[in-house]
This record gives C-alpha cells, structure tokens and sequence, in this order.
C-alpha cells in the first residue's frame, strides 16, 4: 500500500530525504483496521521470526498476566543494503 501510494511517485534519488511519517502511520492504521489480527506468544526464553513485511505491533500486557522480572526484548533484525530500493527485492 505504502509503495503504490507513495513512493511510486516519488524519484528514487530523493527516497532518502523523504518524511514518509504521516503516510506511514495512516496507512498502519488503515492496515490495522482492515486486516485480520493474529497474536502471538511467547513464553520466557522463546522467540519467533515473521516476515519482514509482516505489519506488527506490541500490544500492551493483559493485566492478569505475571509480569516477568525481565521484562520486554524486542530485537529487529535489519540488513545494510547498499541501495535502500533493495529491500522489497530481498
């Protein structure tokens, strides 16, 4: 959505001095509001791997759950890419 809406009339040269931020939360929330949630848990000590472009969001804890001492870790993994237009490709 954001691509077509967005960058497609945009010159590549110029991506990188783009403020995509208002476009970008509109269009999550529109994605937010029209696709189908699906939750995800993990207990202490597992993890789990979605696509890159997958839309995804941290809900805040249920307050029945047990709050664990260690809290929340959150690790995004992000490729370097020489050119930015790469990263839909990959």
């Amino acid at each position: 959505m954001l691509s077509k809406g967005f960058f497609s009339n945009q010159n590549l040269s110029e991506w990188e001095n783009l403020d995509i931020r208002e476009i970008y939360f509109e269009t999550r929330k529109e994605v937010f509001r029209k696709c189908k949630r699906i939750v995800l848990h993990a207990n202490v000590g597992e993890s789990y791997m979605i696509h890159r472009h997958c839309l995804h969001g941290i809900s805040p804890w249920d307050p029945k759950t047990v709050s664990f001492s260690e809290g929340r870790k959150i690790v995004y993994f992000r490729p370097e890419l020489e050119k930015l237009a790469d990263w839909p490709n990959l």
